[in-house]
């Protein structure tokens, strides 16, 4: 649990240190898929980040996202898998950023994929391995803040892949000079 926490406050660091745009937090279910979707059940995932907006138009944004989940397995009782790690995103918003909006996203960092079994003590262990993602969602300006949903596609880079759809809400906050 040290590393999410760490992650955690390296985000709030940055969001305190440069020019942020907006800080989010959220969360939701994820969908296993490929090989990882033959034995792990739907779980949960919940993120948090800060993002940076490029231009005066706002609409093209670095961020940077933690985030941590869990699914358990299908195939052993009591066994689980918790997916924690961080990712840099570019993200574009198409229209007016204080309207209904949709937006488009892609990234990479790394994830760490821990195995937990109560059945097969020996055969737990984790470790981590470079990670991308892409998405889209739409965003809801509310005054002071924004409701935000998505839908994503969030796979480790190796042969048998941990890869899973994670479908997420969850609030946007202003921080800075917006």
């Amino acid at each position: 649990m040290r590393r999410p926490a760490l992650l955690a406050v390296v985000t709030l660091l940055a969001a305190t240190a440069l020019p942020a745009q907006s800080i989010w937090v959220g969360g939701g279910p994820t969908f296993p898929t490929g090989d990882y979707g033959n034995y792990a059940k739907t779980g949960w995932m919940a993120s948090a980040g800060v993002g940076f907006p490029l231009g005066e138009a706002k609409k093209l944004a670095v961020q940077f996202e933690g985030l941590y989940g869990s699914n358990s397995h299908s195939d052993v009782d009591g066994d689980k898998t918790n997916l924690y790690g961080g990712l840099a995103n570019l993200n574009y918003r198409f229209g007016d950023v204080s309207k209904l909006g949709l937006y488009v996203y892609g990234g990479a960092g790394l994830l760490v994929h821990d195995y937990k079994s109560t059945t097969y003590p020996d055969e737990a262990g984790s470790d981590s391995k470079f990670a991308y993602q892409f998405g889209a969602g739409l965003d809801i300006p509310l005054g002071g803040i924004a409701l935000w949903i998505d839908a994503k596609y969030l796979r480790r880079a190796e042969s048998y892949a941990t890869a899973l759809f994670p479908l997420m809400a969850g609030i946007s906050i202003p921080i800075g000079k917006n």
